[in-house]
Protein backbone atom coordinates (compact mmCIF):
# COMPACT_ATOMS: atom_id res chain seq x y z
CA UNK A 1 0.00 0.00 0.00
CA UNK A 2 1.23 3.48 -0.87
CA UNK A 3 0.06 6.73 0.75
CA UNK A 4 1.01 10.06 -0.73
CA UNK A 5 0.04 13.54 0.40
CA UNK A 6 -1.05 15.58 -2.62
CA UNK A 7 -2.06 18.87 -0.97
CA UNK A 8 -0.46 21.08 1.65
CA UNK A 9 -3.86 22.36 2.78
CA UNK A 10 -6.57 20.48 4.62
CA UNK A 11 -10.33 20.63 4.88
CA UNK A 12 -10.13 23.78 7.02
CA UNK A 13 -9.35 25.57 3.74
CA UNK A 14 -12.74 26.55 2.24
CA UNK A 15 -11.54 25.75 -1.28
CA UNK A 16 -10.86 22.15 -0.31
CA UNK A 17 -13.97 21.87 1.85
CA UNK A 18 -16.28 23.16 -0.90
CA UNK A 19 -14.74 21.51 -3.94
CA UNK A 20 -14.01 18.09 -2.52
CA UNK A 21 -15.86 17.17 0.69
CA UNK A 22 -19.04 19.19 0.14
CA UNK A 23 -19.20 18.49 -3.59
CA UNK A 24 -18.97 14.75 -2.87
CA UNK A 25 -21.67 15.08 -0.20
CA UNK A 26 -24.05 17.11 -2.40
CA UNK A 27 -23.83 15.13 -5.64
CA UNK A 28 -26.07 12.22 -4.49
CA UNK A 29 -28.97 14.67 -4.13
CA UNK A 30 -28.95 15.43 -7.87
CA UNK A 31 -30.63 13.26 -10.46
CA UNK A 32 -27.42 12.42 -12.30
CA UNK A 33 -25.96 9.24 -13.68
CA UNK A 34 -23.02 7.89 -11.69
CA UNK A 35 -20.59 8.76 -14.49
CA UNK A 36 -21.85 12.36 -14.46
CA UNK A 37 -21.30 12.53 -10.69
CA UNK A 38 -17.77 11.23 -11.14
CA UNK A 39 -17.07 13.76 -13.92
CA UNK A 40 -18.38 16.68 -11.85
CA UNK A 41 -16.36 15.58 -8.82
CA UNK A 42 -13.26 15.03 -10.95
CA UNK A 43 -13.62 18.45 -12.52
CA UNK A 44 -13.98 20.16 -9.15
CA UNK A 45 -11.32 18.14 -7.33
CA UNK A 46 -8.66 17.55 -9.98
CA UNK A 47 -9.02 20.51 -12.32
CA UNK A 48 -10.53 23.50 -10.52
CA UNK A 49 -9.37 22.98 -6.93
CA UNK A 50 -5.59 23.04 -7.61
CA UNK A 51 -5.94 26.21 -9.70
CA UNK A 52 -7.95 28.00 -7.03
CA UNK A 53 -5.45 26.87 -4.41
CA UNK A 54 -2.65 28.36 -6.53
CA UNK A 55 -4.58 31.67 -6.73
CA UNK A 56 -5.20 31.61 -2.99
CA UNK A 57 -1.54 30.89 -2.26
CA UNK A 58 -0.43 33.84 -4.43
CA UNK A 59 -2.92 36.15 -2.68
CA UNK A 60 -1.76 35.07 0.77
CA UNK A 61 1.91 35.47 -0.13
CA UNK A 62 1.39 38.94 -1.58
CA UNK A 63 -0.77 40.05 1.35
CA UNK A 64 1.91 38.88 3.80
CA UNK A 65 4.66 40.68 1.90
CA UNK A 66 2.64 43.90 1.84
CA UNK A 67 1.96 43.62 5.56
CA UNK A 68 5.62 42.86 6.24
CA UNK A 69 6.65 45.97 4.28
CA UNK A 70 4.04 48.17 5.90
CA UNK A 71 4.95 47.30 9.50
CA UNK A 72 8.37 49.05 9.59
CA UNK A 73 6.95 52.04 7.73
CA UNK A 74 4.23 52.35 10.37
CA UNK A 75 6.76 51.98 13.19
CA UNK A 76 9.66 54.20 12.01
CA UNK A 77 8.56 55.78 8.75
CA UNK A 78 10.06 55.60 5.29
CA UNK A 79 13.80 54.96 5.21
CA UNK A 80 15.71 58.02 4.02
CA UNK A 81 19.13 57.91 2.35
CA UNK A 82 21.68 60.40 1.00
CA UNK A 83 21.08 62.85 3.77
CA UNK A 84 17.30 62.86 3.24
CA UNK A 85 17.54 63.50 -0.53
CA UNK A 86 16.37 59.99 -1.45
CA UNK A 87 14.06 57.50 0.11
CA UNK A 88 13.80 53.77 -0.14
CA UNK A 89 10.43 52.33 -1.03
CA UNK A 90 9.54 48.70 -0.51
CA UNK A 91 9.12 46.37 -3.46
CA UNK A 92 7.31 43.14 -4.10
CA UNK A 93 9.73 41.00 -6.05
CA UNK A 94 8.45 39.18 -9.14
CA UNK A 95 5.06 40.89 -8.81
CA UNK A 96 4.31 40.89 -12.53
CA UNK A 97 5.01 37.19 -12.95
CA UNK A 98 2.98 36.30 -9.89
CA UNK A 99 0.07 38.46 -11.00
CA UNK A 100 0.17 36.90 -14.47
CA UNK A 101 0.20 33.41 -12.92
CA UNK A 102 -2.79 34.34 -10.76
CA UNK A 103 -4.74 35.67 -13.75
CA UNK A 104 -3.86 32.66 -15.90
CA UNK A 105 -5.03 30.25 -13.21
CA UNK A 106 -8.22 32.25 -12.59
CA UNK A 107 -9.05 32.29 -16.31
CA UNK A 108 -8.34 28.58 -16.46
CA UNK A 109 -10.87 28.04 -13.65
CA UNK A 110 -13.51 29.89 -15.69
CA UNK A 111 -12.66 27.76 -18.69
CA UNK A 112 -12.96 24.60 -16.60
CA UNK A 113 -16.29 25.72 -15.15
CA UNK A 114 -17.82 25.79 -18.62
CA UNK A 115 -17.19 22.03 -18.73
CA UNK A 116 -19.98 21.65 -16.16
CA UNK A 117 -22.44 22.59 -18.88
CA UNK A 118 -21.09 19.83 -21.11
CA UNK A 119 -21.42 17.27 -18.30
CA UNK A 120 -24.87 18.40 -17.15
CA UNK A 121 -26.52 19.70 -20.31
CA UNK A 122 -24.44 18.41 -23.22
CA UNK A 123 -23.48 22.00 -24.16
CA UNK A 124 -19.86 22.38 -25.23
CA UNK A 125 -18.38 25.87 -25.05
CA UNK A 126 -15.20 24.72 -26.80
CA UNK A 127 -12.90 25.29 -23.85
CA UNK A 128 -13.50 29.03 -23.65
CA UNK A 129 -13.37 31.24 -20.56
CA UNK A 130 -16.08 33.53 -21.95
CA UNK A 131 -18.91 33.30 -19.46
CA UNK A 132 -20.90 35.85 -21.44
CA UNK A 133 -21.45 33.02 -23.95
CA UNK A 134 -22.72 30.82 -21.14
CA UNK A 135 -25.17 33.52 -20.05
CA UNK A 136 -26.40 33.98 -23.64
CA UNK A 137 -26.88 30.22 -23.99
CA UNK A 138 -28.75 29.98 -20.66
CA UNK A 139 -31.09 32.80 -21.66
CA UNK A 140 -31.84 31.13 -25.00
CA UNK A 141 -32.11 27.61 -23.52
CA UNK A 142 -34.01 28.29 -20.28
CA UNK A 143 -35.29 31.88 -20.50
CA UNK A 144 -34.45 35.03 -18.57
CA UNK A 145 -36.58 34.09 -15.55
CA UNK A 146 -34.88 30.73 -15.00
CA UNK A 147 -32.97 30.46 -11.71
CA UNK A 148 -29.77 29.26 -13.40
CA UNK A 149 -29.90 32.16 -15.85
CA UNK A 150 -30.51 34.62 -13.01
CA UNK A 151 -27.59 33.19 -11.02
CA UNK A 152 -25.26 33.40 -14.00
CA UNK A 153 -26.35 36.98 -14.67
CA UNK A 154 -25.91 37.94 -11.01
CA UNK A 155 -22.36 36.66 -11.07
CA UNK A 156 -21.77 38.18 -14.50
CA UNK A 157 -19.68 41.04 -13.09
CA UNK A 158 -16.63 38.74 -12.64
CA UNK A 159 -16.87 37.14 -16.03
CA UNK A 160 -16.10 39.99 -18.44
Amino acid sequence: MQIQQILDDGTANPIIARLSIQTKDLLPFYNLAEDQRQEVFGLMFSDIQPKLLACSRICKELAKEITDHQKPIDEVGIELQAGGKAYKIPAIFDLRSRAETFLYQAKSVLRDLTKLFLILFGKDFNNTARFDLVVEWAEAEFGEDNELTKMLKTDDYWSK
